[in-house]
């Protein structure tokens, strides 16, 4: 993915160099994760924009790659109330304002989307797919269960 990118930019006229390193050492401190100033990543769907935002965004994230929300006081604020609001329509609100500010801080180029299958057994009952991209019924698989013969 990292050569083709490049070879792509390249022909936009932007030089990139890439680095090949070892899986074994890539997401590790010594690797450069989290101190590198680009990197390459892979993000399966999340179940919320709570969930992605506290994992990848927040300046507390445990995955903070862009490192977005560290040096944004007003970020952090509004992600706050974002998560903390419990009126849906303000919570929608506050979520587009924090997805807006995101998008025109934020350090991601989103390169690909894969296409997802929910799947199940013809035994499965009470689970349904959904119009968000992978997980089967909202991740609430209490739902579900096995059909007895």
């Amino acid at each position: 993915m990292s050569t083709l990118f490049a070879s792509q930019a390249a022909q936009a006229g932007v030089k990139i160099n890439v680095e090949v390193q070892s899986t074994s050492t890539y997401y590790t401190t010594a690797g450069g994760f989290l101190s590198r100033q680009v990197g390459v990543d892979a993000f399966q769907t999340f179940p919320s924009l709570t969930y992605a935002y506290r994992q990848n965004y927040a300046p507390t994230a445990s995955i903070g790659e862009t490192h977005w929300g560290e040096s944004h006081a007003a970020a952090s604020k509004l992600l706050a109330r974002a998560i903390g609001e419990t009126n849906t329509t303000t919570a929608t609100e506050l979520w587009l304002e924090v997805q807006k500010l995101q998008y025109s801080q934020g350090g991601n180029l989103i390169w690909g989307a894969a296409n997802y299958t929910d799947g199940t057994s013809p035994e499965v009952r009470g689970l349904k797919t959904t119009r968000r991209v992978a997980y089967l019924n909202l991740f609430n698989f209490n739902a579900g269960w096995l059909a007895t013969a």
